[in-house]
């Protein structure tokens, strides 16, 4: 059975998700996605719960779908590849495929440049208004030319930073590029529709994915607005959190204090250090209390300690069965069965256990969302 993995969020699952599984089942016969939980990469809540997210992705032709834990599905982009890399390669991982607009070369080539970091601390000497990663976009400009327009697109960008993880980590994972040769509506341009009009955001998905979404309310993270902004002004601007130092986190409790929405507090703190995903970011972590424990630090680095299941199909639950035993983290099917692993394993459980439950006021549901009652969907 030949395999690749994807790592994603299906925030929801559109076209151009289904044209890359689609495109991955002409060369393999199972597509294995790790998936992002009730958190996303941005620093929000997921458009909709996670187990409802992976059913519609193995409805649409994935066949078997894993969680990328909390927090790692919500680091930046360097942690998230490499969170996302170590767990595809200790589900068996040997090709990661990722859907790109540019050619592969490129690609690889812009993974170069993101992984010298000397260079561009170097480059930043010499233009000290710029953050590392507006460093980084201006050396790809340079290196590109007129071509930068196409690199910088967050697919290639996040596909480079994969790349990264792979020879980061030393893993013989092969980069399965996949080149979208058409346009699609990008996940952040649909999520805008269905806040703004629910129908016609719906008519921009995939049938299986409309199906399922269509009697599903939406989370919306602006109902965690007050927990929120009472969370950073209990900092009084000061706190070990990850991706932040000291006087980025005083300048968005300053903003807090004088801030009736989180929307108007990202608009008084955004800055050339501070970009708008840094600081929603940033106040996912002080609401949930992530640390700088999850920062990269080579061979200490925290990593995902277990896999746990979301759905499958039939080719997945095969292949589930016939690859188990070389898994290097154990696999989670239920969710109550996690209390059966050691003391690391259960101390993460229960952190992105707690993340889930505070997450779940998004849903606008009343009564208790528990994670443990749970049961993977499968086809």
């Amino acid at each position: 059975m030949t395999t690749a993995f994807v790592i994603s969020e299906f925030n929801p699952f559109h076209h151009g998700h289904k044209y890359l599984i689609d495109a991955l089942h002409r060369d393999f016969d199972n597509v294995v996605c790790i998936m992002s939980g009730n958190s996303v990469q941005r620093g929000e809540s997921a458009c909709a719960e996670k187990y409802i997210r992976a059913k519609i992705a193995v409805l649409n032709g994935a066949n078997l779908v894993f969680e990328l834990p909390f927090p790692f599905c919500s680091l930046a982009a360097s942690e998230f590849a490499k969170a996302g890399v170590f767990l595809a390669n200790a589900l068996g991982c040997n090709n990661l495929a990722f859907g790109v607009e540019a050619e592969g070369q490129d690609v690889a080539k812009a993974a170069e440049i993101l992984y010298d970091r000397n260079a561009i601390s170097n480059y930043i000497k010499l233009h000290p208004k710029l953050s590392y990663p507006k460093a980084a976009l201006e050396m790809i400009k340079e290196e590109f030319k007129e071509r930068a327009d196409i690199i910088e697109k967050p697919n290639n960008i996040l596909g480079a930073e994969y790349i990264n993880a792979i020879r980061t980590w030393d893993f013989d994972i092969k980069p399965v590029f996949i080149k979208r040769e058409k346009e699609f509506a990008s996940s952040s341009e649909i999520r805008k529709v269905l806040y703004e009009n629910f129908d016609s955001g719906l008519e921009m998905l995939p049938e299986e994915t409309k199906s399922i979404l269509k009697d599903v309310p939406l989370w919306d993270y602006t109902r965690l607005d007050a927990a929120i902004l009472a969370a950073i002004r209990l900092t009084k601007g000061a706190g070990d959190f990850y991706g932040i130092d000291t006087g980025g986190l005083r300048k968005i409790y300053s903003a807090a204090l004088v801030s009736s929405s989180v929307k108007e507090l990202c608009e008084k703190s955004v800055s050339a250090n501070l970009t708008y995903a840094r600081i929603r970011r940033t106040l996912l972590y002080v609401l949930l209390n992530v640390g700088k424990e999850y920062r990269y630090r080579g061979k200490g680095t925290k990593t995902p300690s277990y896999a746990l299941v979301l759905a499958a199909d039939r080719t997945g639950r095969e292949y589930l069965s016939k690859e188990k035993k070389n898994f290097t983290v154990p696999v989670i099917t239920k969710p109550a069965d996690f209390i059966k692993e050691n003391e690391n394993i259960i101390y993460d459980f229960e952190f992105s256990l707690s993340a889930d439950r505070v997450l779940s006021i998004a849903s606008g549901k009343s009564g208790e969302y528990n994670p443990l009652k749970m049961t993977p969907f499968m086809k």
